[in-house]
């Protein structure tokens, strides 16, 4: 069993195991509209891609790692970035991440995943290449949603 099933219950039966929270991410990911939906472990120097869902093939797959410092995850559990970003174009902050073009990153809905001390495990993330072109209570719906699935998440914060 994955040291993230021991974690978070994210309403799949632990004895589902990594089978169960890959098919939790796809429904979270369709039912948010999403392309990509994944979930991250912090390590020390890196954050491993435990689970990911996708549209289409991309660029990220279970198993890959990549820098701490690359990317939106970190940046939102240090409290640098809001866990929702309706529209990155409009983030200055966003759109000096590099993967924010790169990718491209319209949105960005994260949260970070405790463990039950408050430890940090990683984060649950999901984006679309495009915008979320929702008023500003969609969208923070859109991440309250998000954290409902990830019960030891922290408070959501919101930026249109």
């Amino acid at each position: 069993m994955s040291s993230f099933t021991q974690v978070v219950a994210l309403n799949a039966q632990m004895s589902d195991g990594p089978a169960g929270i890959d098919r939790v991410l796809h429904a979270l990911r369709t039912h948010l509209n999403m392309d990509v939906a994944f979930i991250s472990q912090f390590r020390e120097q890196d954050r491993l891609f435990t689970h990911v869902d996708s549209k289409q093939p991309g660029p990220l797959k279970a198993g890959d790692s990549l820098p701490m410092e690359v990317g939106y995850c970190q940046k939102v559990v240090a409290g640098e970035l809001p866990n929702l970003i309706g529209d990155t174009s409009r983030f200055p902050e966003a759109l000096a991440i590099p993967e924010t073009r790169a990718l491209p990153i319209g949105s960005h809905l994260s949260v970070p995943i405790l463990f039950s001390d408050g430890r940090i495990y990683g984060t649950l993330c999901c984006s679309p290449p495009s915008p979320i072109t929702a008023s500003p209570s969609v969208t923070c719906r859109c991440s309250r949603s998000l954290r409902n699935w990830s019960p030891s998440a922290s408070k959501p914060t919101c930026m249109s």
